[in-house]
């Protein structure tokens, strides 16, 4: 199976105690790659191999097979077999396995449709996750005395033209602080 050309893992857990959120969830029957984390939920679409049953795949797989295709031309697979998971890629049809056999992981991973939004939201905008970020960090501060603050920030957009102003998170320090960030396109209203 051709893996997505993403870092699906970085919305895995990082918390050991966790096992099954700090793996990457392949969901055969929706065609997709899960991971999750608690507050966050990443998901890439894949198309599976005919005799792929999916299950939880050690993230050490994906990043295997995302490693070893950096050279130009090379594109990330992962294979299915009865002793699990094997990172490969694949050049001009000619797929390689690049790694060792990884069992699955036991355990039930979170149903991601149960949690995932129905209905048409009100508002559709992108925003530059880079910008947001650095204005994060130029808003929030640093409770620990390190040198990365707390990133969490409230986002309030008041009409589908204006910009979104950013605030701290709930645990600010400053509550004078905040920013604007603008969106790439302007928001559309739903159902309008």
């Amino acid at each position: 199976m051709k893996l997505p050309r993403t870092k699906i893992w970085e919305a895995a857990a990082t918390d050991k105690e966790r096992p099954t959120l700090t793996n990457v969830h392949y969901n055969v029957e929706k065609k997709r790659l899960e991971a999750a984390d608690g507050f966050i939920l990443a998901v890439c679409p894949v198309e599976p191999d005919n005799k792929d049953k999916g299950g939880i795949v050690p993230v050490d797989v994906i990043k295997g097979a995302m490693k070893a295709s950096t050279r130009k031309g090379k594109v990330p697979t992962m294979t299915e077999t009865v002793e699990g998971f094997i990172a490969g890629v694949a050049n001009n049809g000619t797929e390689s396995i690049v790694g060792n056999s990884y069992l699955p992981v036991e355990g039930q991973f979170p149903d991601v449709d149960a949690i995932t939004p129905k209905g048409e939201p009100e508002y559709v905008m992108t925003i530059d996750a880079e910008l947001l970020y650095r204005l994060a960090m130029a808003i929030c501060e640093d409770k620990s005395g390190g040198n990365k603050p707390l990133l969490h920030v409230r986002l309030y957009k008041y009409s589908h033209t204006s910009p979104i102003r950013v605030e701290p998170g709930p645990q600010r320090l400053n509550r004078e602080n905040w920013g604007l960030i603008m969106p790439i396109s302007d928001g559309e209203k739903q159902g309008h």
